[in-house]
Formats: C-alpha cells, structure tokens, sequence
C-alpha cells in the first residue's frame, strides 16, 4: 500500500496558515478543526513550515509570552520537514516517523504539497491491509477462494 492509497481514501484537504499569524489563533483553528498539525506558508504560498501540538506544547512554557508570538517563531522551519512522496510505501513512511519521532508527514509530488498524514492514518492503513491478508489467508485456507 501506497501514501497515495491513503490520500484516495482520506481526502488531501491541507489546512495552512500565514506564518504571521498569531499562533493563539493558529490554535484556535487547530482545535476547530481537530488537527494535530497545520502547515505554514510564506507570503508567496510556499512551504516555510509546520506547525505541530508539539511545537505549541513547547511554545506555552512560558504562557506570558504565547500571546505575542507569531507561528514562525515556533514552527518546524520547511529545511528541517520530513516529507513524504506519494508513491512511497506505508512501511517505509511508518518506518520514518518513528525514527524521527513525527506524527505528522507532508506528502509531496515534486515541489507540490499534495496532502498531509498522520501516523493514526498510517497505522490505519496498515492495519486494514493485515485484516485484509489475513481474510484471504483464512478464506484459502478454508477453501472459500473463487476458482479459475
């Protein structure tokens, strides 16, 4: 299975931010969306970065100082982002997101950003492909396999 497999199924809507904006309001929409992660661009509609729950957790040490900051002075800048290709496999993306300790992955094709995942949604995609394997290994076994 594919990062596009996942895509097809759960939309590529991207919900993204000015990275002016003020990151109190940046939460707000986060949270009215139920997202966990919204990605950052420049003036030009570039990529210039993500913002994560993890970025705000370490931004609201200090809550005085939350009110006045702006989503560029705490995203994860667009040379550190850890992107994905459609076409790359779920265990290679998985695989990923574990060793740098991410949940959230933009997908690329070229220098487009054509969605975004998350590992709930490689998890899941993982896990509905071993249901699958497994029903067929059962059906074969039991000899319920359509014939030829």
């Amino acid at each position: 299975m594919k990062v596009a497999d996942i895509l097809n199924k759960k939309g590529n809507e991207v919900f993204s931010v000015k990275k002016t904006e003020m990151v109190c309001d940046t939460v707000k929409l986060m949270s009215k969306h139920k997202i966990g992660s919204i990605m950052v661009v420049d003036e030009q509609g570039a990529i210039a970065g993500i913002l994560t729950e993890r970025d705000v957790l370490c931004c609201i040490q200090d809550a005085t100082k939350v009110v006045h900051k702006v989503v560029c002075e705490i995203m994860t800048p667009a040379e550190k982002l850890i992107v994905a290709s459609s076409e790359d496999n779920i265990q290679y993306v998985m695989a990923m997101m574990t060793e740098h300790r991410i949940k959230h992955m933009p997908v690329m094709k070229k220098d487009q950003l054509v969605g975004l995942i998350s590992i709930g949604d490689v998890v899941k995609a993982s896990l509905d492909q071993s249901r699958q394997q497994t029903k067929r290994l059962q059906d074969y076994i039991a000899g319920k396999y359509p014939e030829e």
